[in-house]
């Protein structure tokens, strides 16, 4: 039951910094005065604190079932003694980065909270792989889970190395290969969890759940090109800053818009079947998307972590 609540809190956090912190306060950047834009932040800074201490919360639950597992081989022993490792780093530096001021936060504690996040997910989803025997669709969205914090790694690394990854051309096509690969699996990713409604409900429910997905995907998307069309020139920094899209938001941002809204329907239809295993798969999937792709900040790196812990979990379910 408290895990229940606590991932309705930490959802309805994340969207919160994301609405506010994210696009809110770029979107009225121009139009409010001083006064309004320091109450809004006040109520963006409460949603992430909020989203971090729920988040949190949450993270050890779902962590402690997945180390209660037994681990009757090698790998997975070394699986399970890593995962402790790195989520005993990841924790607390993620609750100092978001509890301290911006200007007592180093860029060093930003890296390394972004790669030990990175790494924590992969191991998530390594884990997954080991234990239970999962549906299809489930497995491979595990797959995508790793390859997302592989390239995110890799990238960090590229840029840590490189410092300016543009500088040189071997670093510049290394970057833009790694943010190929990983933008795909992160847009694939919530995809695949939505066709998981399909096989996991009998009819006529999931007809029922389809009618919702096909809904927000048409709604979003249309305020999605709405938005596009009133301002096309600010479009890219809101896209940027919501998701961390880099490829194709100059040239191409309606590349973004079916994968978004068709991976928010499914997480609409997730939640709302009333089956515990689809709703912890759409939970996983808003995290994700509330997330972005290789992200920096410590809130949304929780939700990564948080998204693939949540995923990994559900595939322990049957089992329990």
């Amino acid at each position: 039951m408290a895990l229940e609540i606590l991932s309705v809190l930490v959802t309805a956090a994340a969207a919160l910094d994301l609405l506010i912190n994210r696009l809110g306060v770029r979107i009225l950047h121009d139009r409010w005065n001083n006064a309004q834009l320091m109450t809004l932040s006040r109520v963006g800074t409460l949603g992430r604190n909020l989203a971090a201490v729920t988040g949190v919360s949450a993270l050890l639950i779902l962590l402690l079932r997945v180390l209660s597992q037994p681990s009757r081989t090698w790998n997975a022993w070394f699986l399970r003694t890593a995962l402790a490792s790195f989520a005993a780093v990841f924790v607390p530096t993620t609750l100092l980065a978001t509890i301290l001021p911006a200007e007592r936060t180093t860029v060093y504690v930003v890296i390394f909270g972004a790669g030990a996040a990175h790494v924590l997910t992969a191991l998530l989803a390594l884990r997954a792989g080991i234990l239970g025997d999962s549906p299809r669709h489930v497995r491979i969205a595990t797959q995508l889970f790793l390859l997302v914090a592989l390239t995110g790694l890799l990238s960090i690394f590229v840029a840590v190395v490189e410092h300016d990854p543009y500088s040189t051309l071997g670093g510049r096509s290394m970057w833009l290969a790694l943010r190929r690969l990983g933008e795909v699996a992160y847009l694939a990713l919530p995809i695949v969890l939505t066709f998981g409604v399909w096989s996991t409900l009998r009819p006529p429910r999931h007809r029922l759940q389809w009618a919702l997905v096909v809904i927000v995907t048409l709604l979003f998307t249309l305020a999605y090109v709405v938005c596009l069309r009133s301002s096309p020139a600010a479009f890219p920094v809101l896209l940027y800053g919501a998701q961390h899209f880099e490829l194709f938001t100059e040239s191409m941002p309606l590349l973004y818009a079916f994968p978004l809204s068709f991976g928010l329907g499914g997480a609409a239809a997730s939640l709302s079947a009333g089956d515990p295993l689809l709703r912890e798969r759409g939970m996983s999937a808003l995290l994700l998307l509330s997330a972005g792709y290789a992200p920096r900040a410590p809130v949304q790196l929780l939700m990564l972590v948080l998204a693939a812990a949540f995923l990994v979990h559900s595939s322990l379910r049957p089992a329990e």
